[in-house]
């Protein structure tokens, strides 16, 4: 008797995308207000006199400062990625384009708004470059 679990399919991938990308572009619209007051208020550690301060931060130290300041937004945007990488491995890097166009006109009036978290947070995944 095999017990394994299957891969989840395209279209499961491509449902799981939209979910997510339809919550970031509704929280980015509706942010509640503790979040507007974080990044509104930055402590004073959180913030770069330069372009230089932030070249010379540790990448794992502004992640952190990501996670603290937005972990819904930043949660999401992760999420977003991590599907980007497993629907790469399914369809390699034409069939990302398809799928981003195709998630991204699901609603045609945020069109934009759903294709930008995507196309930033696949970056860097075969050879999507944002």
């Amino acid at each position: 008797m095999n017990t394994s679990l299957r891969a989840p399919t395209l279209s499961e991938l491509e449902r799981a995308l939209d979910e997510a990308v339809s919550t970031l572009v509704a929280y980015r619209r509706e942010q509640p207000e503790q979040s507007k007051r974080a990044r509104a208020s930055l402590p004073q550690g959180f913030r770069a006199n330069s372009a230089a301060d932030l070249m010379a931060t540790d990448p794992e130290v502004l992640r952190a400062i990501d996670i603290a300041l937005a972990p819904v937004e930043t949660g999401l945007k992760h999420i977003i990625k991590k599907l980007g990488e497993l629907i790469y491995a399914l369809v390699g890097d034409g069939g990302m384009a398809d799928v981003a166009e195709r998630v991204a006109s699901l609603d045609d009036d945020n069109w934009q708004r759903r294709m930008s978290p995507i196309d930033s947070a696949w970056n860097g995944i075969g050879s999507w470059i944002s």
